[in-house]
């Protein structure tokens, strides 16, 4: 139903003068490089653009998506586009919307609520809460973590790993933890190689479940591990774009392969400014 309305929006504007609006600017004085209008017009499955600082990079991505919504019709709600932070992600909404506002009104710009644009941990706390049971979850951020386990540590056993003291302890579990996250070590090989640690991860995670709370660390970790299970819960996705590729770990490389399966998928990136 969305997308049929969106058809009939779309009669009120030429797709010829569309085209024109998102090679050229909506007022016709920022048209793309060539290799931008390349990369936004690309009908490739998988797309990599490589740019460095300055390059227009958040102008091509809005125009691609540009494209994808107004010209080849994508319903919003199948296109999936990650940043790497949140203030990212408002500036390229408002660009979306502003030119979509522009040249197809406000009427039309209202309806692309659905689009998912925000980072790829929000995406996996998104999927866990709305598909996986974890709709009465909070989230910890890195500060929380750490008074979490200061907080809790003698309950699950931190005291007893190595470390100079209890502070050490409780950072060096924590970063041990997120190692296993974002590398999606296997417990079987976990348990197999470090058996202590092993068994204060698996009390620090029921410890979690039963204050209801989630780590950035195991927000990836789960969903990756939930969707391989249940592939069915997924949402439909057929166009999924990822800024700062070269900022991702082996876990978030994971989810964006489980998620883009059968989507197109448009990555960016530079290997210059990975941190």
């Amino acid at each position: 139903m969305l997308c049929y309305l969106f058809t009939l929006l779309m009669g009120e504007v030429a797709l010829d003068k569309i085209l024109d609006y998102i090679k050229n600017g909506v007022d016709g004085k920022k048209p793309l490089s060539e290799a931008q209008e390349k990369a936004v017009m690309s009908e490739s499955k998988h797309i990599r653009v490589l740019a460095g600082a300055g390059a227009g990079k958040t102008e091509t991505l809005t125009r691609r998506i540009l494209y994808l919504l107004l010209y080849k019709n994508v319903p919003p709600e199948e296109i999936v586009a990650f940043t790497f932070t949140e203030k990212a992600a408002q500036s390229m909404k408002s660009r979306i919307y502003m030119q979509i506002t522009q040249i197809m009104g406000e009427e039309y710009a209202a309806k692309i609520g659905k689009m998912y644009v925000g980072t790829i941990h929000s995406y996996a706390l998104r999927l866990l809460q709305d598909h996986f049971g974890y709709g009465n979850y909070d989230v910890l951020d890195d500060k929380q973590e750490m008074a979490f386990v200061m907080r809790r540590g003698y309950e699950i056993g931190v005291n007893s790993l190595d470390g100079r003291n209890y502070p050490d302890k409780c950072k060096k579990f924590v970063d041990a933890v997120n190692v296993v996250y974002d590398e999606l070590i296997p417990r079987d090989k976990l348990r197999e190689k470090n058996p202590e640690f092993y068994k204060v991860l698996e009390k620090y995670e029921q410890m979690l479940d039963d204050y209801h709370r989630l780590t950035f660390g195991r927000l990836i970790y789960l969903a990756v591990n939930k969707i391989k299970k249940r592939p069915e819960k997924l949402p439909k996705i057929t166009h999924l774009i990822v800024d700062e590729y070269q900022d991702i770990n082996h876990a978030q490389e994971e989810l964006i392969k489980l998620i883009g399966k059968d989507a197109s998928i448009m990555i960016v990136g530079e290997r210059r400014q990975t941190i």
